[in-house]
Protein backbone atom coordinates (compact mmCIF):
# COMPACT_ATOMS: atom_id res chain seq x y z
CA UNK A 1 0.00 0.00 0.00
CA UNK A 2 2.85 2.37 0.76
CA UNK A 3 4.39 1.80 -2.37
CA UNK A 4 1.55 1.99 -4.62
CA UNK A 5 0.61 5.37 -2.65
CA UNK A 6 4.17 7.10 -3.49
CA UNK A 7 3.86 5.93 -7.11
CA UNK A 8 0.75 8.05 -7.22
CA UNK A 9 2.09 11.13 -5.76
CA UNK A 10 5.09 10.73 -8.22
CA UNK A 11 2.73 10.62 -11.18
CA UNK A 12 1.26 13.80 -9.70
CA UNK A 13 4.45 15.61 -9.89
CA UNK A 14 5.79 15.18 -6.38
CA UNK A 15 8.70 14.29 -5.86
CA UNK A 16 9.76 11.54 -3.01
CA UNK A 17 12.81 13.77 -1.49
CA UNK A 18 10.00 16.26 -0.61
CA UNK A 19 7.10 14.02 0.70
CA UNK A 20 6.36 12.90 4.65
CA UNK A 21 4.70 9.79 5.20
CA UNK A 22 3.14 9.46 8.67
CA UNK A 23 2.21 5.54 9.90
CA UNK A 24 -0.59 5.42 12.33
CA UNK A 25 -0.87 2.91 15.00
CA UNK A 26 -1.53 -0.54 13.45
CA UNK A 27 -1.09 -4.06 14.73
CA UNK A 28 2.65 -4.79 15.40
CA UNK A 29 4.64 -8.02 14.85
CA UNK A 30 3.96 -9.52 18.49
CA UNK A 31 0.08 -10.17 17.21
CA UNK A 32 -0.03 -10.30 13.57
CA UNK A 33 -0.40 -14.06 13.26
CA UNK A 34 -0.65 -14.89 9.95
CA UNK A 35 -0.74 -17.80 7.06
CA UNK A 36 1.77 -19.28 5.52
CA UNK A 37 0.05 -17.82 1.84
CA UNK A 38 0.94 -14.28 2.84
CA UNK A 39 4.57 -15.17 4.13
CA UNK A 40 5.02 -16.84 0.59
CA UNK A 41 3.26 -13.86 -1.28
CA UNK A 42 6.15 -11.31 -0.01
CA UNK A 43 8.45 -13.69 -1.59
CA UNK A 44 12.21 -14.38 -0.51
CA UNK A 45 13.31 -10.74 -0.40
CA UNK A 46 10.22 -10.04 2.00
CA UNK A 47 11.20 -12.95 4.55
CA UNK A 48 12.69 -10.17 6.65
CA UNK A 49 9.42 -9.03 7.71
CA UNK A 50 8.19 -12.18 9.50
CA UNK A 51 9.23 -13.88 12.84
CA UNK A 52 7.65 -16.85 13.98
CA UNK A 53 5.02 -16.86 16.50
CA UNK A 54 3.93 -19.10 20.04
CA UNK A 55 1.96 -21.17 18.15
CA UNK A 56 4.02 -21.90 15.57
CA UNK A 57 2.38 -19.43 12.73
CA UNK A 58 4.21 -16.95 11.03
CA UNK A 59 4.04 -13.14 12.90
CA UNK A 60 3.84 -10.08 10.16
CA UNK A 61 5.57 -6.69 10.77
CA UNK A 62 3.50 -4.62 8.66
CA UNK A 63 5.22 -1.46 9.47
CA UNK A 64 8.69 -2.51 9.11
CA UNK A 65 7.42 -3.48 5.84
CA UNK A 66 5.64 0.21 5.11
CA UNK A 67 8.98 2.10 6.41
CA UNK A 68 10.89 -0.41 3.93
CA UNK A 69 8.51 0.55 0.77
CA UNK A 70 8.53 3.76 1.66
CA UNK A 71 12.26 4.08 1.28
CA UNK A 72 12.63 1.89 -1.88
CA UNK A 73 10.54 4.31 -3.43
CA UNK A 74 13.20 7.38 -2.30
CA UNK A 75 11.54 8.57 0.57
CA UNK A 76 14.30 9.97 3.52
CA UNK A 77 13.95 7.87 6.48
CA UNK A 78 14.13 11.00 8.58
CA UNK A 79 10.54 11.65 6.61
CA UNK A 80 8.96 8.67 8.04
CA UNK A 81 7.09 9.16 11.49
CA UNK A 82 5.53 6.69 13.32
CA UNK A 83 3.47 5.55 16.03
CA UNK A 84 4.72 2.20 16.74
CA UNK A 85 1.71 0.87 19.19
CA UNK A 86 0.42 -1.97 17.94
CA UNK A 87 -3.62 -1.47 19.34
CA UNK A 88 -3.90 -5.33 19.93
CA UNK A 89 -1.82 -4.42 22.69
CA UNK A 90 -3.55 -1.48 23.90
CA UNK A 91 -7.56 -1.97 23.88
CA UNK A 92 -7.83 1.16 26.33
CA UNK A 93 -6.26 3.09 23.94
CA UNK A 94 -7.09 1.98 20.30
CA UNK A 95 -9.79 -0.32 18.25
CA UNK A 96 -9.28 -3.86 17.01
CA UNK A 97 -10.72 -5.52 14.92
CA UNK A 98 -8.56 -8.78 15.60
CA UNK A 99 -9.26 -8.57 18.75
CA UNK A 100 -12.84 -7.47 19.46
CA UNK A 101 -14.37 -8.25 15.87
CA UNK A 102 -17.12 -7.06 14.11
CA UNK A 103 -17.93 -4.92 17.00
CA UNK A 104 -15.08 -3.19 17.24
CA UNK A 105 -14.83 0.56 16.74
CA UNK A 106 -13.15 2.36 14.07
CA UNK A 107 -9.96 4.42 13.07
CA UNK A 108 -9.85 6.86 10.62
CA UNK A 109 -6.33 8.10 8.41
CA UNK A 110 -6.20 11.05 5.91
CA UNK A 111 -3.84 12.59 3.77
CA UNK A 112 -3.27 16.37 2.84
CA UNK A 113 -1.34 18.27 0.12
CA UNK A 114 1.06 21.19 0.85
CA UNK A 115 0.83 23.31 -2.30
Amino acid sequence: VARAAVRALIARGSRPEDLLAALGPGIGPCCYEVGDELREAFGETGQAFFRGGPRGKPHLDVRAANVTQLVDEGLRSTSIYHLAECPYCRPDLYHSYRRDGKGSGRMISFVGFKH
